[in-house]
């Protein structure tokens, strides 16, 4: 009977799709419930990524001999498109996957939410007669994380507080943590830092523009026909990706435009420094391509030209 449940087991997979409704990570057999690890990843991969082999494989050979690792880089450059790559790719690697936004919640209160939610556990205000505080009992959760034969993959995305990272972060040997982040110079005796660039033909040749006609379609014949305006597009917009993705978006709604109209309409509009000067924090809104219409461009996004 025991071999029937680890087969029983064996085959019941923990794994949730994005957007799906998530169940309770437990499995009830002859009486017993035994906790399963979950995997959830974002789904938000862009079927047009290009480049960054290597930063993949080095956040890859970090995390697997134990380091927390914080991938670096300024607002749109792609971090959390890249772990988001990373987690898809490495998957079967990791025998749970569990995604938390620092930018969108309190990091401490969306853990607990977590355990809460995911594993139905009843997290315990005290210990004995002591009241517990919060980052304790962030740490009584991450014990109670279901055991796996494989590591644990935590990913903290938007990352602004180095301090809150270190009070609620699992410590056991089995978790890997992975972390994007626009905070530079961070102490390397605690997390691997890994800086991501943007597309530049330097580091990366070609790179933006076979992004560029990724976005545009394979029958898009703009960038062939206009390569001198595709290639100031790119600089216009710092080789940004996001900056990149924004404009391919909207050159895909107006298939008759053409690059040097387009690039002519970016300098006149001097959309880049708007979020860098004011410090402003993209949002799916402002991503969005109709402001891109003439006498309506007021998309704020990094780019300069």
């Amino acid at each position: 009977m025991a071999e029937d449940f680890r087969n029983f087991t064996d085959r019941t997979s923990g794994f949730a799709h994005p957007g799906d409704q998530v169940n309770i990570g437990t499995q009830i057999h002859l009486g017993q419930k035994r906790l399963l690890p979950t995997k959830f990843i974002p789904d938000r991969v862009s079927v047009h990524f290009v480049g960054r082999e290597q930063e993949l494989a080095i956040v890859h050979q970090e995390l697997q001999q134990g380091n927390y690792v914080a991938v670096v880089g300024m607002e749109g450059v792609g971090k959390t498109e890249l772990v988001t790559q990373y987690a898809r790719q490495y998957e079967h690697v990791y025998g749970g996957i569990a995604w938390f936004n620092a930018r969108e919640t309190n990091l401490t209160a969306e853990i607990l939410q977590f355990f809460r939610l995911q594993f139905g556990l009843e997290i315990p205000q005290e210990s004995g007669r002591k009241l517990l505080s919060l980052n304790e009992q962030v740490a009584w959760c991450w014990s109670k994380y279901p055991e796996s034969s494989s590591p644990i993959l935590i990913i903290f995305d938007n990352i602004s507080d180095l301090a809150n990272l270190r009070e609620v972060i699992p410590t056991e040997k089995r978790f890997r943590v992975l972390v994007t982040t626009k905070l530079r110079y961070l102490d390397p005796h605690f997390i691997q830092e890994i800086s991501l660039n943007v597309l530049s033909p330097q580091k990366e040749p070609g790179k933006a523009l076979e992004f560029f006609q990724k976005l545009l379609g394979e029958q898009d014949k703009r960038i062939a026909n206009e390569p001198e305006a595709a290639v100031a597009i790119c600089e216009c917009l710092r080789y940004l990706p996001l900056g990149i993705e924004l404009v391919g978006g909207y050159l895909v709604q107006n298939p008759e435009l053409s690059l040097n109209i387009m690039f002519r309409r970016l300098q006149d509009q001097k959309l880049a420094n708007v979020t860098l000067q004011k410090g402003e924090t993209l949002t799916s809104s402002q991503r969005g391509v109709s402001n891109l219409a003439p006498g309506n461009m007021d998309v704020k996004t990094t780019t300069t030209c």
